[in-house]
């Protein structure tokens, strides 16, 4: 998969939207960003978390925060039970604020020395710009979004499926090309929520983004009744170079249609 930009904002009601992280692979920066792995594992027995930063390529783990470079490989060998990330699965990073836990206060939950927050408040916007070429092995990309405790913790201890506390921590997958798709030519949406609910009427469908670029806008707006609505852009028809993006703009977006392929 290739990640080309990612902007973060913050709202407030009847406000403008104002960016307070963001991603530029060709320009080599990040701001208020870091690209994370579970890939730093201690097998001594110490009390610590599998997060490390990650490297450029995001199959090792770095001594200090590395810009991403942009491209997450499919898995090297399907055939390797156990294999995790780069080898028996596709390479993966987390991304996370640039404030650790050890510098504000802490964060609830566990964190050891790698943790670090990520984006609260109850109006908040990811943009990201991708594209998920054909892979030559297991070609299963996805986009997905976590609490932060989960992260900081043990990623797949109590996300969703029925584990921790009742419904787990929450899920949401806002771009994933799932297995039950045999053709792997479409990317799905889904959530799994703190009650245990799981996406009405089932996963939304919209075409994989394989030779062309767009560009995937996440609202969270807990202003009114409360929503989380994604939509998909033309590569191009954001502006990543923007400090803030207009309440109009926002409102917008969130009345758009929503379009499912479901076959």
């Amino acid at each position: 998969m290739n990640i080309y930009n990612i902007a973060v904002f913050s709202g407030s009601s009847g406000s403008d939207w104002s960016k307070v992280s963001s991603y530029d692979a060709s320009a080599g920066t990040q701001e208020n960003m870091v690209f994370m792995n579970n890939l730093n594992i201690d097998y001594t027995g110490a009390d610590s978390s599998p997060q490390g930063y990650s490297t450029v390529d995001g199959s090792g783990t770095a001594t200090e925060s590395t810009v991403f470079g942009g491209t997450l490989a499919d898995a090297s060998d399907a055939s390797v039970t156990g294999g995790g990330p780069c080898v028996s699965t596709g390479c993966e990073v987390n991304i996370m604020t640039s404030t650790n836990c050890a510098d504000e206060d802490g964060c609830v939950g566990y964190y050891d020395d790698m943790g670090f927050h990520g984006w609260d408040g109850g109006m908040k916007m990811f943009v990201t710009k991708v594209q998920m070429p054909t892979g030559s092995t297991v070609n299963l990309p996805a986009i997905w979004m976590l609490n932060a405790q989960v992260v900081r913790a043990s990623q797949y201890g109590c996300n969703c499926r029925g584990s921790g506390s009742v419904g787990g921590c929450g899920e949401l997958d806002v771009a994933e090309v799932i297995e039950t798709n045999t053709a792997q030519d479409k990317v799905s949406t889904h959530y799994y929520f703190y009650d245990g609910s799981v996406s009405p009427g089932g996963d939304n469908y919209a075409a994989r983004p394989t030779d062309s670029v767009v560009t995937y806008v996440t609202i969270y707006d807990n202003s009114g009744e409360g929503v989380v609505k994604i939509i998909e852009i033309g590569g191009d028809d954001f502006d990543f170079s923007v400090d803030s993006i207009s309440a109009d703009t926002v409102s917008t977006w969130l009345s758009a249609s929503v379009e499912n392929l479901l076959s």
